[in-house]
C-alpha cells in the first residue's frame, strides 16, 4: 500500500525527520518481505524488488545480501558476484568495506557452496532469521501469553482475523471452541 514519499508536500523539519523514519521502516519491511519470500524459495520472483531496493538504498548491506542470495539461488552466479563488486564499490566511495555477512556470502558463492533455503554455508541469515531462531521455543497464545513450541514446528503462517461481534444470526457471543470450529471451516 506504499505510494510515493510520505509527507512529501511538507518541508518542515519535523516532517522531514518523520519522512526519513517512515522510509526507513518501509525499507526494513520490504527487506523482511523479500527475506520471507526467499525462505519460501521465490528466488527469481524477488530479484526485481530487491534490485529496486538496492537502487534506492545503495549503502544498505541487507538488500545487497538478499540480491546476491537471490541471484545465486536462481543460478545467476556471475551476477551475484557482480552485485558483491557493486557493493564494494559503493561502500569504497565512503571509505568502508563490506561487512562480514557480505564477505562470507561472497566466499560461499566463490566456492559454489549449497546455500540452503534456511540460511547459508556460513549462516547468511538476517537479523530477523536470528530473532526467529532465538524465539523458536515460544509462540504467542490466545491471551497473548507465551506457549512452548518445538523449533521443528515453526512455520510461516497467514492469520485471518474476523470480528464476529454483531453478526446478524448470532444471539450471543461465540465461545472460543466455537470460534475455532467456525474459522476452521
Amino acid at each position: 500500500m506504499w505510494r510515493g514519499s510520505p509527507l512529501a508536500e511538507l518541508e518542515f523539519e519535523f516532517a522531514v525527520r518523520e519522512r526519513e523514519r517512515l522510509e526507513e521502516l518501509h525499507a526494513v519491511a520490504v527487506e523482511g518481505q523479500v527475506d520471507a519470500r526467499l525462505a519460501c524459495g521465490e528466488h527469481r520472483e524477488v530479484i526485481g524488488t530487491i534490485t529496486g531496493l538496492v537502487a534506492s538504498n545503495p549503502l544498505r548491506e541487507g538488500p545487497r545480501r538478499l540480491l546476491m542470495l537471490a541471484l545465486y539461488r536462481a543460478g545467476r552466479h556471475a551476477e551475484a558476484l557482480a552485485a558483491y563488486r557493486d557493493a564494494c564499490e559503493a561502500l569504497d566511495e565512503i571509505g568502508l568495506q563490506p561487512g562480514p555477512e557480505l564477505r562470507q556470502l561472497e566466499q560461499a558463492i566463490l566456492q559454489h557452496e549449497a546455500l540452503s533455503i534456511a540460511g547459508g554455508a556460513e549462516d547468511t541469515s538476517t537479523g530477523q532469521d536470528k530473532m526467529l531462531a532465538d524465539q523458536s521455543s515460544r509462540a504467542v497464545g490466545r491471551d497473548h501469553g507465551v506457549l512452548p513450541v518445538p523449533a521443528t514446528e515453526l512455520r510461516v503462517a497467514s492469520v485471518l482475523c474476523v470480528d464476529l461481534a454483531g453478526f446478524a444470526t448470532l444471539s450471543e457471543p461465540l465461545q472460543a471452541d466455537d470460534e475455532a470450529e467456525l474459522l476452521s471451516r
